[in-house]
């Protein structure tokens, strides 16, 4: 993907070095703010607060690129305390609107997940965010 990214990058004038690095200590530069960009997977969750929160508020857990709005904290801490659908909705969709003018991440790509298994293995459910779960699951 790094290598992609270099190649559309310089067919539109920019230069991209890329450097490949082991994963613990990639992680480190990136949340010690040692690297301009960095490239990175992410599963996804089901809800979208596991996918939001945690990289877009001030002192989010993973919020390694350190934007702070007090305004998008607002947001989605309102958000987690709510269960209407319709309402959450909303309000994510406000959240998002600030933080991608922002772009403070920058989604590239979602991969499509395809899970195959013998006929005796039963009781597997998928579940939308790509993360096997075996929880259940037996051998028949």
């Amino acid at each position: 993907m790094g290598e992609v990214i270099q190649q559309m990058a310089r067919e539109a004038g920019f230069n991209i070095t890329l450097r490949p690095q082991e994963f613990a200590s990639a992680l480190k530069d990136d949340d010690d703010g040692k690297l301009q960009a960095f490239l990175i997977g992410w599963s996804g969750r089901v809800d979208p607060d596991g996918n939001i929160h945690q990289n877009q508020t001030c002192k989010g857990s993973l919020n390694a690129t350190h934007a702070c709005d007090e305004r998008v904290d607002t947001i989605l801490n309102k958000a987690r305390e709510i269960s209407d659908i319709n309402q959450r909705r909303g309000l994510y969709r406000e959240a998002i609107d600030l933080f991608t003018a922002r772009r403070n991440i920058v989604y590239i790509y979602h991969p499509n997940y395809i899970v195959a298994f013998p006929k005796n293995f039963k009781g597997y459910h998928a579940v939308p965010d790509g993360l096997i779960r075996i929880k259940g699951a037996s051998w028949n």
